[in-house]
């Protein structure tokens, strides 16, 4: 399905969507698997706690047992953490250490705290409180076994990690993160280590799309190429043939000198759409070639932030929708979808977002004051406070 004409925003969205596929999964060390997305479900592989474990020092005794406490119960054994259970005979208690397993027969724990030990013996003069079961994490309390411990599609954190580690999952499938190219162009753009002429300015969009991607585990493929379709083409065919996914910046209007997306022509490129109803990063281009998703993006830097991350970023390493309430009263009169620049911040117990201004699309100096994009949908041109819109983070 090719589109020539000026889309939406969700007809845009959609046709990404569909072309992108899941790469693929890796099996990898747990030890690495914090921020990657798991692609598979995890389960418990034994009960959890695997055993009744005593959470304070002190004694394991029948409840039955406890008036004998006054005048004293024998006590000479000891059940510490890492030990076989052991099994408590009637008037009997057993010394035992945070963790350990709770003797057979023992029905509750009493903290050291309250006990003298005097020859082989523990005394307890108050035991008006003590019930059955107290100080101890009964077996299964956390998860029964075969319990789902982590969805697939979940993207892993530390304390993850450290559930992998105690379910002795030492290797795990993860969804294989991208390798993505870029390209850039423009005759205008030098390096940053360059003092440019009046004329020219540094480059960087190639540096906003490597930071951002490579943040999120990418594998990062680039090179800069000047206002050339010859040379366009090239770096077009060498790249495309190393990577998953190709994002080329700049060239996509209707300039005198916007080649990449006649370029793509040429390759035979399979176009989806090319001009979307939206601000900034109306001439976006998207489409296929030898079957890898290839985007076009505006060279504008504002243009290049907002299309990566609401088309490329969701869509390539499966960001879960956030909604953000606006902060202040917006206004925004084009009929086109407005992915507002701004803020996210913390106001008591919710995160707001706060739009902020900036100068034309080009204005790449406000890239350090935002955090992402409120995309604002073309439907209406009136924005109140406290109303709920779809956020796209930049990091």
């Amino acid at each position: 399905m090719k589109k020539d004409h000026l889309i939406s925003s969700e007809e845009a969205k959609d046709l990404v969507a569909s072309v992108i596929q899941q790469l693929g999964v890796e099996q990898i060390p747990f030890t690495k698997a914090k921020d990657r997305i798991l692609a598979e479900a995890i389960f418990t592989d034994r009960p959890y706690p695997p055993f009744d474990r005593a959470t304070m020092d002190g004694i394991a005794i029948r409840f039955k047992d406890l008036k004998y406490l006054s005048s004293g119960i024998s006590c000479k054994k000891t059940a510490f953490a890492g030990e076989p259970q052991q099994i408590l005979a009637p008037q009997e208690a057993i010394k035992i250490m945070t963790g350990a397993p709770v003797p057979e027969e023992a029905e509750l724990v009493i903290q050291v705290e309250k006990l003298n030990f005097e020859d082989e013996k523990v005394f307890c003069e108050d035991i008006s409180e003590m019930k059955i079961g107290q100080h101890i994490h009964p077996i299964g309390s956390d998860l029964s076994a075969n319990q789902l411990v982590l969805k697939s599609g979940k993207i892993l954190t530390s304390g993850d990690v450290a559930c992998l580690a105690t379910l002795g999952k030492t290797a795990v499938l993860v969804k294989r993160n991208p390798v993505i190219g870029i390209i850039t162009t423009g005759d205008e753009l030098i390096p940053p280590s360059e003092f440019p002429l009046e004329h020219q300015i540094r480059s960087s969009n190639r540096y906003f799309l490597e930071s951002v991607f490579k943040s999120r585990g990418a594998q990062v493929q680039s090179f800069h190429v000047p206002d050339e379709i010859e040379l366009i083409k090239k770096g077009i065919d060498e790249m495309i043939k190393r990577v998953d996914c190709l994002i080329l910046c700049g060239g996509v209007s209707k300039g005198d000198k916007d080649h990449v997306y006649k370029a793509l022509d040429v390759l035979r490129a399979s176009k989806l759409f090319h001009r979307v109803a939206q601000k900034p990063g109306k001439p976006l281009w998207f489409g296929t070639l030898d079957q890898k998703p290839v985007f076009g993006l505006p060279g504008n830097p504002l243009s290049v932030a907002a299309t990566c991350c609401a088309y490329i970023l969701p869509h390539l390493f499966t960001i879960t929708p956030e909604f953000l309430e606006l902060s202040v009263d917006t206004s925004f009169k084009p009929a086109l979808t407005y992915f507002c620049p701004g803020i996210c911040f913390r106001d008591g117990d919710l995160v707001r977002f706060k739009p902020t201004k900036f100068n034309t699309s080009g204005d790449v100096l406000s890239l350090s004051k935002i955090s992402g994009f409120l995309e604002l949908p073309a439907s209406k041109d009136e924005f109140k406070k406290g109303e709920k819109y779809r956020y796209y983070p930049i990091d």
